[in-house]
């Protein structure tokens, strides 16, 4: 009977306890869709041992498509669980905010640092009404903490900052806080971060890499291509014909730039090994023919957008090979 009521002893003990560490973790909160445009995550409270699992329990529910922003309202608390969370929203591009007229601080504000937007550009949201709050470690006692301590704490601090790409001027900053101070940003004191004022994504030009198997079954790269072929099918035309072309929607008709170009450079194109790099954008190598008899060697690239008439080249790079770099330095501009 003793052995047994130990036993229950035992699980009201841990019962309590657990119920304990409940109550001061972080308060994670998730809201899918937010006005059918974002996820939100509200975070509120002490940071402790065991949030990122929280976190990550919170982020599994919402949808994956959509832009997720984690809001914070703490104090702080653990450094390394603060850590373990800024660099969990880094590593899965989760924005991150502070919510109005509330404040983010300690190992919070650290966390803070890993906002990124679902392209991976920096996602730091600070209201005018909030703020974020840096200092140095705290320890309960500083006169027993031992210098390893010190030193992996350090080591780890510097190690996050190079992970998100935060500035190393403000990990100075926070390191001469003591932890009894507070080095407080808000946005109109703000000299170190990217921060927003509020919630706003652009689509991003995000380059894709198709395998060689969609290139040459994609319609699209199809009627890219033919257009491709056509711009420069037309060029040569003009060339022929003496009438000239024309190149960033100026025409060279009859102008000095073109008779220069064409008595003493331009007597044919040809394009060949056209390739697909992302949905708009294509690489081709170009070899133009010289009246000198010698050539130019490039693989350029050619940025086409669809309208009424079809796909139409808009714009274009010239990257000559290195036995060509020379020649094509003074005459870049005019290649089509």
């Amino acid at each position: 009977m003793r052995f047994y009521k130990k036993i229950n002893y035992m699980i009201i003990v841990l019962s309590i306890l657990a119920f304990t560490v409940n109550i001061n973790a972080l308060n994670i909160t998730a809201n899918k869709n937010y006005n059918n445009k974002y996820n939100i995550i509200y975070a509120t409270g002490k940071i402790h041992s065991g949030d990122l699992y929280r976190l990550k329990r919170a982020y599994a529910s919402l949808p994956k498509n959509i832009q997720t922003i984690v809001v914070f309202n703490s104090m702080g608390g653990e450094l390394n669980e603060g850590i373990k969370l800024g660099k969990f929203i880094y590593s899965h591009r989760l924005g991150t905010a502070v919510k109005s007229n509330a404040m983010c601080a300690s190992s919070c504000a650290i966390a803070f640092l890993g906002g990124r937007d679902l392209y991976g550009r920096k996602m730091m949201i600070l209201p005018s009404s909030s703020k974020l709050g840096y200092h140095s470690f705290y320890y309960k006692s500083s006169s027993r903490v031992k210098v390893s301590k010190i030193q992996n704490d350090l080591s780890n601090v510097v190690d996050y900052f190079s992970y998100v790409n935060a500035p190393n001027i403000l990990m100075s900053k926070m390191l001469n806080t003591k932890s009894s101070n507070m080095y407080w940003i808000t946005r109109h004191s703000n000299k170190y971060l990217n921060l927003r004022k509020g919630i706003r994504i652009k689509p991003s030009f995000v380059k894709k890499r198709f395998s060689k198997k969609e290139r040459f079954s994609s319609n699209s790269f199809n009627s890219q291509k033919e257009a491709l072929k056509r711009y420069f099918y037309n060029i040569n035309e003009a060339i022929s014909a003496n009438r000239g072309y024309s190149y960033n929607s100026v025409a060279l008709n009859n102008s000095t730039t073109y008779k220069f170009w064409l008595e003493a450079n331009l007597n044919y194109v040809h394009v060949q090994k056209i390739k697909m790099l992302n949905y708009n954008t294509l690489e081709a190598k170009v070899i133009y023919s010289l009246k000198n008899g010698s050539k130019i060697y490039t693989k350029n690239r050619y940025k086409l957008a669809k309208n009424s008439k079809g796909w139409q080249v808009v714009s274009k790079k010239i990257i000559p090979y290195r036995a060509s770099r020379k020649i094509v330095r003074s005459i870049k501009n005019k290649l089509p």
